[in-house]
């Protein structure tokens, strides 16, 4: 098959994304995906200590020293791609023993939309639709093609989100999902030099997921087109899966709960709990309140303010953050650390 065949296998779906309104979901599903992406930001904020984030972080070469891009839990600032790649081997890790179907899914697509979004100062309006149309691909994938490999469903669907965070049209997005497998092919080796260890894959595994899609998303925006096609067996199912996930594309389905939600503040202390150890407890508190707004916040870019380890001068970091004063009420994006 060549990379234009699989380009108009995935055309279908890829107008599906474009065409994409968040507007139009129900309440249900905009709050279920608040939901999602705080769960996800408290186990990236728990998973910043992680083994895997702690690899990444001290082996010599993995990312780059210097870009636009936080890596959560850090004060230090990377490339888009590599952010992705830190940030959902982060949050995987920090999934890790939560009772989650969708763990490693969500620090894939948390990752890449937060560093695309990040880099490019866009508004969390944006990154909730996003996520929304992410959803979206990744339900209908699971019930197109069930027996689809978890990671390339996963990087299928992160290159959907990101497709939509950016506003690519059809045959943009179509390009990206098509670029996508053989991506996945040509980061093997390096994916398995890097977790040679068991308890490494899970968490190495998102963040490469993350990245792979940021990269194809790159390549689809320059306007490429033509890459490494897989072949064999693989090349029907990606086909069937790409046309099939079009008709199964709709609304994110959010099933109702059997047991009720816990309570705004019961979710919140477990919030701020999760991140206590690598942010301090009033920038915790902040960010939830921010992630519950996020459709609202006028610059993703403004959650890093947050999410970085920030400490006094000469102080320890991990005992010493700074308190955060906020005005209540005023509508600012704006926040001030004081000691």
């Amino acid at each position: 098959m060549t990379e234009h065949a699989l380009i108009a296998a995935a055309l279908p779906l890829a107008r599906r994304i474009a065409a994409f309104d968040a507007r139009k979901a129900t309440p249900h599903a905009r709050a279920a995906t608040r939901d999602a992406i705080i769960e996800t930001v408290g186990a990236l904020m728990s998973g910043a200590g992680s083994p895997a984030a702690q690899r990444l972080a001290h082996t010599p070469g993995a990312l780059a020293e210097d870009g636009p891009c936080l890596v959560a839990g850090t004060a230090r600032r990377t490339t888009a791609l590599d952010a992705a790649l830190a940030n959902g081997a982060a949050a995987a890790a920090g999934q890790q023993g939560a009772s989650t179907d969708n763990g490693e899914a969500h620090a894939a697509r948390f990752a890449a939309l937060f560093a695309l979004a990040g880099a490019r100062r866009l508004s969390g309006e944006r990154f909730h639709a996003a996520w929304l149309a992410g959803e979206a691909a990744a339900q209908g994938l699971a019930s197109a093609a069930p027996n689809l490999a978890p990671t390339l469903a996963t990087t299928l669907a992160t290159v959907a989100a990101a497709s939509h965070l950016l506003r690519f049209d059809s045959s943009t997005t179509a390009a990206a999902l098509a670029l996508a497998p053989g991506a996945m092919m040509m980061d093997e080796a390096d994916f398995a030099a890097a977790a040679p260890d068991e308890a490494l894959k899970a968490p190495l595994r998102a963040g490469r997921c993350a990245r792979v899609a940021l990269h194809t998303v790159a390549l689809a925006e320059q306007g490429e087109t033509a890459g490494p096609t897989p072949h064999g067996p693989l090349t029907d199912t990606l086909t069937d899966a790409l046309t099939r996930a079009a008709d199964a594309f709709g609304e994110p389905r959010h099933g109702p709960s059997s047991a009720a939600p816990p309570a705004h503040h019961d979710r919140c202390d477990a919030f701020v709990a999760r991140c206590i150890a690598t942010i301090g407890a009033s920038e915790a508190l902040a960010l939830y309140e921010r992630l519950e707004a996020i459709d609202e916040a006028s610059d993703i870019a403004l959650l890093g303010t947050l999410m970085a380890r920030r400490t006094l001068p000469g102080a320890d970091a991990a005992s010493a953050p700074l308190a955060l004063s906020t005005t209540p009420g005023d509508g600012s994006d704006e926040t001030a650390w004081v000691p």
